[in-house]
């Protein structure tokens, strides 16, 4: 055992020693190109890139590559340049446009090696694995706006900061870096288990080595020089050249416990709409011509998006639907409006617990919390379609297991 430690304590010493001799990155992207199907290595290194589908995005003072989140991605192959054993650091700018349906790779190598992702089904939550092992960030990614994510190891530790901030932390328990699989950024070919980012990546590094906190924390205050309104310009710009259908479209999302409906609004499908348009957006019962509430904003100009909040509902059990159209400054309708509906739920309860209920953000809310030491069994009602996170901690003696069922009558038929 002492031999072993000694064995471990040498190759720490000499990962430190690395780190003095390579302070910077042995890869890095910024997309300066601005055409062409390489992504280029600005250190001389020589890590370059083969761009499949990807397009080059260039403002007044910066660059990025735009993935499509369907077939798009760098492929950089076996990349001999790109291969860690103890310590590896990736740094990036990363513009998410939408939440994937599976884990979208967003740089590195396979899923079960290294990298950063985007976890399915959340909004915009970031993953980093390591063989067998994978770190979750817990604070979400803002979709449709610039986001530094850094991720880190120093062959003990693995850490994910997001905007500067240390969003997670754990010990790897002294697996080697897995450098199975090509390395690519934005994705993998289809037919691949990682799906294909969609949204904007710039200045991408590469590191061999840990990066400290305090080289993240400045790494964010270098902002990516093509701006997220430059960005919205031009991807508004484009949908409007893809089709006109001068029709909105509404989609209501109904958060029953918080009294709310917040409508999702795309008039993608217009022209450049008149100074001053606005969405009325009216809620009511389904089939009835009267409105229970009203509300209208004035569109912006920069963005082909908006939405509507309803607070404070008091609405019965049953079918609803919300109506909306544009108009201009005139009242006059434009366009076709839309129709969308929702069922407004009847409030969830189980015994002794509905009091302790807590909303605790706009995705998430804590149905129940229990603290007993004994085998219990409990039942609850999700108050809307979507997933139910199940956590629990115990001591236990050694070769003890925590063992939790979900719809299961006996252990053997546990989910």
């Amino acid at each position: 055992m002492f031999n072993i430690k000694m064995a471990v304590a040498a190759a720490l010493c000499l990962g430190v020693a690395a780190w003095a001799q390579t302070t910077e990155p042995v890869a890095r992207y910024t997309f300066a190109e601005g055409a062409g199907e390489v992504v280029n290595d600005t250190t001389g290194n020589g890590n370059n890139g083969q761009i499949h589908g990807a397009k080059f995005i260039k403002g007044k003072a910066g660059s990025a590559l735009r993935f499509n989140g369907e077939t798009d991605y760098v492929d950089f192959g076996d990349a001999p340049g790109l291969k860690f054993t103890d310590t590896v650091a990736i740094s990036a700018w990363i513009y998410p446009e939408s939440v994937p349906d599976k884990h979208s790779q967003i740089v590195g190598r396979k899923e079960s090696a290294f990298g950063l992702y985007q976890c399915i089904m959340l909004q915009s939550v970031l993953a980093w694995a390591v063989p067998n092992y994978r770190v979750y960030c817990s604070a979400p990614m803002g979709r449709k706006q610039w986001n530094h994510v850094a991720m880190t190891f120093n062959g003990k530790v693995l850490e994910l900061y997001v905007n500067g901030g240390l969003r997670h932390a754990r010990e790897s328990f002294g697996e080697q870096i897995s450098n199975d699989g090509a390395f690519r950024i934005g994705g993998a070919p289809p037919g691949f288990r990682e799906a294909c980012f969609k949204g904007l990546l710039a200045d991408v590094k590469i590191y061999d080595r840990a990066l400290s906190a305090d080289e993240i924390t400045h790494a964010f205050t270098e902002k990516p020089g093509l701006t997220e309104e430059e960005i919205a310009a031009i991807l508004a710009e484009e949908v409007r050249k893809l089709a006109f259908t001068n029709e909105l479209l509404a989609k209501p999302d109904t958060y029953d416990l918080d009294k709310r409906v917040v409508v999702a609004l795309d008039f993608s499908g217009f022209g450049e709409l008149p100074a001053g348009s606005r969405a009325v957006v009216a809620l009511g019962r389904q089939g009835n011509a009267g409105a229970l509430h009203e509300k209208n904003i004035e569109l912006p100009t920069a963005s082909l998006e908006a939405s509507v909040t309803f607070t404070d509902l008091e609405l019965l059990a049953g079918e609803y639907e919300v109506r909306a159209k544009v108009v201009n400054q005139d009242g006059q309708q434009i366009g076709t409006g839309s129709e969308g509906t929702f069922t407004w739920s009847k409030e969830p309860s189980w015994p002794d617990q509905t009091a302790g209920m807590k909303v605790l953000n706009n995705f998430v809310t804590e149905l129940l919390d229990v603290k007993l030491p004994d085998d219990s069994e409990y039942t609850f009602t999700n108050p809307r379609a979507g997933w139910v996170f199940v956590a629990s901690t115990a001591k236990v003696n050694t070769g003890a297991r925590l063992w939790i069922g979900v719809g299961a009558k006996a252990r053997e038929e546990v989910i």
